[in-house]
């Protein structure tokens, strides 16, 4: 079992895992954390992927979706600071397809 102190990821990232959770899905099986140097994703199979999204975002954001659009996966951002307050609503939204980060 992952505990926080053991999760390869941001607070916020270990947020947006335990939202997840709580609403259900289970690591490993519903979903897979994904770390990256740009940015860990949380891909939910067969074709969603949540990222958090940094008040510092370094404008990749676009590319990032267009390219997993090609593959046919929705890429759904998340704003860092939402994650910090009721998560669970966020990631209920997120997960219903609507992206409400402003933008890449």
């Amino acid at each position: 079992m992952t505990t926080q102190a053991t999760f390869p990821g941001t607070q916020a990232e270990w947020n947006l895992n335990q939202a997840l959770t709580r609403l259900g899905k289970t690591a490993g099986r519903d979903f897979f954390f994904i770390p990256s140097v740009t940015g860990a994703m949380f891909f939910l199979p067969p074709d969603l992927a949540l990222q958090v999204k940094s008040p510092v975002a370094d404008g990749t954001g676009k590319v990032k979706k267009t390219q997993l659009a090609g593959q046919g996966i929705t890429l759904i951002f998340i704003d860092e600071n939402r994650l910090y307050g009721d998560a669970r609503t966020v990631v209920e939204s997120a997960l219903a397809r609507r992206d409400e980060s402003g933008g890449a």
